[in-house]
């Protein structure tokens, strides 16, 4: 099965020029602190990917402030509000019922 290189938090994926992400003072260094790791399955294949945690990616879309960015912006903001609110109902122990979940 092809694998993709494995990246750690100390060497993060090189990038072109030395771009750094908008709004994230400390660069991809600081995006892997919050990164998960998610299984993607492509034609069959099942290899692991970083991603970056959605705060994340918010923060740097509001700061890169291109249209394309905009395009997005509420949706993955939705995306987010209702990512803390299910975290908050499952800390506190609720299903969710009840509560317009």
């Amino acid at each position: 099965a092809p694998q993709l290189p494995h990246r750690s938090r100390a060497a993060p994926a090189p990038t072109a020029g030395g771009a750094q992400p908008s709004g994230i003072d400390g660069g991809y260094e600081e995006l892997a602190q919050r990164a998960h790791t998610v299984l993607l399955v492509v034609d069959g294949e099942t290899t692991q990917v970083r991603c970056a945690d959605l705060a994340d990616i918010v923060r740097s879309k509001q700061a890169a402030d291109r249209p394309k960015d905009r395009d997005v912006l509420a949706l993955l903001v939705a995306q987010l509000e209702d990512r803390d609110v299910d975290h908050r109902t499952r800390r506190r122990g609720d299903s969710g019922r009840g509560l317009g979940l």
